[in-house]
């Protein structure tokens, strides 16, 4: 099977790709969410997760609709702890005049999944604090 993709909606979706991943190595994940700020204005986000057995290394593209553009992180899994950034890609964003980047982290070493996005004004030599959020399985 050269690709497979699950369509996903929920919030144990990061989760779900992790165990999913040791067991058909080319599968992706497709994650749609909208998240809320203040004022009302809803941010759509789509992000698809894989995992290359070659390089051994995960990649999540984020396509959002406040920007337009398809952003590109790589990174890897380390104790139930995924962490990506677009260093590599240098898919940064401009904000004033800067060049932001971001690294996106998820620990599934928990039931309850952090999912913290920080960002770099200086490439990646230090990170600060973002958005953060927990994914919590429905019912728990």
């Amino acid at each position: 099977i050269m690709g497979v993709i699950f369509i996903l909606f929920g919030c144990l979706a990061a989760f779900v790709f992790y165990r999913m991943r040791h067991l058909i190595p080319f599968a992706a994940l497709l994650l749609k969410t909208a998240v809320g700020a203040e004022g009302g204005a809803v941010v759509r986000t789509h992000l698809t997760l894989s995992y290359d057995p070659y390089r051994h290394v995960y990649r999540v593209a984020v396509l959002d609709d406040s920007s337009g553009l398809l952003d590109i992180y790589e990174g890897a899994m380390e104790d139930g702890v995924l962490r990506v950034d677009n260093l590599r890609a240098d898919t940064s964003y401009r904000a004033g005049g800067v060049e932001v980047h971001f690294r996106l982290v998820w620990d599934m070493s928990e039931p309850v999944i952090d999912y913290d996005i920080d960002a770099s004004v200086d490439g990646g030599e230090t990170w600060m604090p973002f958005m953060m959020m927990e994914m919590t399985p429905s019912g728990a």
